[in-house]
């Protein structure tokens, strides 16, 4: 400060005026920075709504087209074209514009050129062959002639830009044997498609969730043979037998979940076939072809998922039986019959070639099979009696099916 204070009052001066020079400058450097930062994101901001402009002026030249082609084919008239010839050009004009706009934007180029590859195939193998059925004489004579009534589901754009879909209906209007065309009437029926398209994304998600649940389930049962089956070789050699055992049933577990799953119907399945096709998984099971089990029906039946797990926890059980209760190299043969006679419960018997070694029972394996069936039954409310052998086979009785109640119906209805 005393150096400065020695100088002159010019050289004083000098400085301050410099020092405010510069802070000028060094504040207009980083003004005009700021504001060319300000530009360009204006200018991004710009271009992506003209982007956007342009995408919205695709979509309506091509719901133009459709609407032009519609209108000729309900009417043969060729004034209805007009709205696809002038949509076909603006379309033209659009893309052309977007792709310039993003030229250097690979991602959108790609986008694009996929969205005209669309438009040219809708044009060229529905809109132009349909135009030239329409155009061709003896397409519209045989029309005239078959004189039937009919029905078609459209789109149309609404003055205020909404898309509603309608119902046209036309019936042959004749009066004394002389045709003059056509009654028709048109019914909006956008509620009705726009419930379908709830409907069928509500459809796909609950699939999709089955098999997530399908799959889950299934590892974890994987996980728990596993498990079984290390402690089982690290167990005792008494108490193998039973680790075994429980190995078996776990997998049997695991079949029966995976054949409910590959069921055509979930809600309704054919008995027959889901017991011929969990036969063939269990013939598979343990001791490779040395498992029969033989499937016999009298008439078609069609039961409840709960019904059809129980049934396959039972047919599991007894083959699991006989293969503890005899060796290697015997054969296990199982014969269910089913009768489902129409106005009458569906029935089931079943018996095991091995039915007197089971009920016998093996040492070191616990004789839980009676008290396994007996629950499995009562799950599913199926009367169960007999011991699956010749002379007592096992019975069942399947309880009727229940019809379904909506859930939005009051109690006092259901």
């Amino acid at each position: 400060m005393r150096a400065f204070a020695r100088l002159r009052l010019v050289t004083k001066l000098a400085a301050v005026f410099s020092a405010l020079i510069l802070a000028a400058a060094g504040t207009a450097v980083i003004t005009w920075r700021g504001v060319g930062s300000l530009q360009d994101a204006g200018g991004w901001n710009e271009h992506t709504h003209r982007v956007l402009e342009q995408v919205q002026a695709l979509t309506t030249a091509m719901v133009n087209q459709e609407t032009g082609v519609r209108g000729y084919l309900l009417s043969g008239d060729e004034r209805f074209l007009e709205p696809y010839r002038a949509g076909a050009g603006r379309y033209a004009a659009a893309i052309g514009e977007a792709r310039s706009l993003t030229a250097d934007n690979p991602t959108q180029q790609q986008r694009f050129d996929r969205i005209d590859a669309l438009a040219r195939q809708w044009r060229e193998q529905v809109a132009e062959r349909e135009i030239a059925l329409m155009r061709d004489s003896e397409t519209r004579a045989q029309a005239l002639e078959s004189r039937l009534p009919f029905t078609v589901e459209f789109r149309l754009r609404r003055h205020d830009g909404s898309y509603r879909w309608l119902l046209d209906t036309g019936r042959p209007l004749e009066e004394n044997g002389v045709f003059h065309g056509y009654l028709g009437s048109c019914f909006d029926i956008t509620d009705r498609k726009n419930a379908e398209d709830h409907a069928e994304r509500a459809l796909i998600e609950k699939e999709t969730l089955l098999a997530e649940i399908y799959h889950r389930v299934r590892n974890n049962l994987q996980v728990m043979v596993s498990l079984i089956g290390l402690y089982g070789r690290a167990a005792p050699e008494p108490c193998r037998g039973s680790f075994d055992a429980l190995g078996q049933r776990v997998r049997a577990i695991a079949l029966v979940q995976q054949h409910l799953h590959e069921a055509p119907h979930i809600a309704s399945i054919d008995l027959h076939d889901y017991l011929r096709r969990l036969a063939s998984g269990l013939g598979q099971l343990r001791r490779s072809g040395r498992i029969s089990v033989t499937v016999e029906a009298e008439g078609t039946s069609l039961v409840e998922p709960r019904t059809a797990n129980a049934l396959g926890m039972i047919v599991a059980e007894i083959v699991a039986e006989c293969l503890d209760a005899t060796t290697e190299a015997t054969t296990c043969g199982i014969t269910i019959r089913i009768d489902a006679g129409i106005g009458g419960p569906v029935r089931l018997s079943i018996v095991s070639g091995s039915g007197e070694a089971a009920a016998a029972g093996r040492e070191g394996v616990p004789k839980l099979g009676p008290r396994l069936i007996a629950a499995y039954a009562a799950q599913a409310e199926i009367a169960v009696s007999g011991t699956a052998t010749a002379d007592d086979p096992l019975q069942l009785q399947l309880p009727e099916a229940r019809a379904y109640v909506p859930p939005s119906l009051p109690p006092s209805l259901r």
